[in-house]
């Protein structure tokens, strides 16, 4: 009997506490990227300084992602690469970075295997603008469609106003 009035007491007293803790654990799980959709992806490209700039979710996203690792970056091979396969999330992509004969400070990023459009390339300039090291130059060479020669752009000499805007 006492044991069935101490079980009780304690539903009674604990209930409310785990309400409490599902709930917030709730508002945690949503507003984490992986799981945000919507406003709480909003609120995360806000804290990053990535706009929306009408994109869906998933691609926002992507592009949040992406603006992490920017945010952050040195300029380092693999932070670019970081950057350039979130933005295209294509498994199927080939990405190089080739630096020889690039002397002294400079890169060529190679994408094969996909085709680049030209929003998308404009896209990626603006990430390569964030995450390079300043004072290096970065060229990009999208295959842009399957009979298309190659396109180099070198990211230095683009009029940045046409690319996905940062945040104001």
């Amino acid at each position: 009997m006492a044991l069935n009035r101490l079980q009780q007491w304690l539903t009674a007293l604990v209930g409310p506490v785990q309400t409490i803790e599902g709930a917030l654990e709730q508002l945690l799980e949503e507003r984490r990227l992986g799981t945000a959709v919507g406003v709480q992806l909003d609120t995360i490209g806000r804290l990053v300084g990535q706009a929306r700039g009408g994109l869906n979710d998933a691609d926002f996203e992507r592009y949040i992602r992406a603006r992490i690792v920017a945010n952050r970056a040195s300029g380092t091979v693999d932070q670019v690469l970081q950057v350039i396969e979130a933005v295209l999330d294509d498994p199927g992509a080939t990405v190089t970075i080739d630096q020889a004969g690039q002397y002294p400070a400079a890169f060529v990023v190679r994408i094969r295997d996909t085709v680049v459009s030209a929003p998308l390339a404009a896209v990626l300039v603006t990430f390569l603008r964030l995450v390079k090291a300043a004072g290096v130059r970065a060229l990009l060479e999208p295959a842009m469609d399957a009979d298309a020669s190659l396109l180099y752009l070198d990211i230095d000499n683009l009029d940045q106003e046409r690319f996905i805007p940062a945040m104001e």
